[in-house]
């Protein structure tokens, strides 16, 4: 197929990455084509990247992220083993097998190890809480030395029976520093390697990335194609028409898709629009999609307008057909009501230049007011 010469319609985008362009074909669909220099997925690849990696990696992560998280995964990978080891000492030392010892003696061990622990928690917390912050790195490199220290008394509690209970005791506050340290300094070195309000998944992404080293040898994750999303199935099922006229007919920053006999009502975000744009564009979603089903109350407020939109939806049987009316005037609506929907969530106190409504990392790019498509040659998909 030879590359059309004119500038992709639009252009799909995850993160900074160019996925998808898309183009008119002469029988009036959409043509996807992979741009330059993109390059298509393996399975394995997409299935790692989705498990391990924050959601926009390499975008939505410092520079160093990388670095560090293969630094820390093969110190994850060295603990997990030396703790395996570790915990046949620490139940040898307890009297597992040993037809000498007693369940009371047992106890008591086990009881002066947890009260210690709970002591010590306490009072590292005390006396080093308020540097944790300032001394992430010198304290989260502190923690995995402890943590490898108290790893070796148990290992070494049952060759000394005598001293056992102390080893015991002395690698349990050990381990209640490293809890605290290694979680605190954790979280600042989350909160600096988030690059989009994103510490949380980037916690969630460590503790993963911790733990998979350890269950590499019976865990094979399967071979399936995955892509890094499903946003592409809805725009492919267009025409080049109706793009153009969802282009038209919706606002600057985003782009709606409506199926009224599905139901369903899909939005894109437009790259570069302002942090409230996925706020107003899934509260516009919703109101399409509340017209799209049972009838409005008669005190729905606009209600008016509002029943003459639904009326001109539920007319909407044959598939494919697209009301373009109702979409243009919603969107007219929208334009005057949605600032002052914002504005009324900030003077309630919400925080609405930031709302995390989980859109991916998705984005489109299409011609018109602030946008632009480039024009480099791209390759048949």
């Amino acid at each position: 197929m030879e590359p059309p010469e004119a500038p992709p319609l639009c252009r799909e985008l995850w993160g900074s990455q160019e996925v998808t362009w898309y183009q008119g074909d002469p029988r009036g669909g959409l043509l996807r084509l992979r741009p330059p220099g993109a390059r298509a997925g393996t399975g394995i690849n997409q299935v790692l990247m989705r498990v391990l990696l924050p959601q926009g990696y390499p975008h939505s992560v410092s520079p160093d992220y990388l670095q560090y998280q293969c630094w820390d995964s093969l110190q994850a990978l060295c603990s997990s083993l030396c703790s395996s080891l570790s915990a046949r000492s620490v139940l040898q030392a307890m009297g597992v097998g040993d037809g000498a010892a007693t369940v009371t003696g047992a106890t008591l061990t086990w009881l002066l190890r947890d009260g210690v622990g709970m002591v010590t928690r306490i009072t590292f917390t005390y006396l080093q809480g308020s540097r944790l912050d300032c001394e992430a790195k010198q304290w989260r490199l502190a923690a995995d030395v402890i943590n490898d220290a108290a790893l070796l008394l148990e290992l070494l509690a049952p060759d000394w029976p005598r001293a056992g209970p102390a080893l015991l005791t002395l690698a349990a506050a050990g381990k209640c520093v490293v809890g605290v340290a290694g979680g605190a300094t954790r979280t600042a070195l989350a909160v600096h390697q988030a690059r989009r309000d994103n510490v949380a998944e980037v916690a969630a992404k460590d503790s993963s990335q911790a733990s998979a080293p350890a269950c590499t040898s019976t865990w094979v994750p399967p071979c399936t194609d995955w892509s890094r999303g499903e946003s592409s199935s809805q725009w492919g099922s267009m025409g080049e028409a109706e793009l153009l006229k969802a282009i038209e007919c919706s606002p600057e920053q985003y782009l709606i898709v409506l199926r009224p006999e599905e139901g369903w009502v899909g939005v894109g975000l437009r790259r570069g629009s302002p942090p409230s744009t996925p706020l107003l564009a899934c509260a516009h979603a919703l109101l399409l999609e509340e017209l799209l089903g049972p009838p409005l109350p008669p005190t729905a407020p606009m209600g008016a307008a509002l029943r003459r939109m639904q009326g001109a939806l539920r007319r909407c049987h044959a598939p494919g057909s697209v009301p373009w009316g109702v979409l243009a005037e919603s969107s007219r609506i929208w334009r005057t009501l949605g600032p002052s929907f914002v504005d009324g969530l900030a003077a309630a106190g919400w925080e609405t230049q930031r709302p995390l409504l989980a859109p991916d990392q998705w984005e489109l790019e299409w011609a018109g007011p602030g946008g632009g498509a480039s024009k480099e040659e791209p390759r048949p998909l």
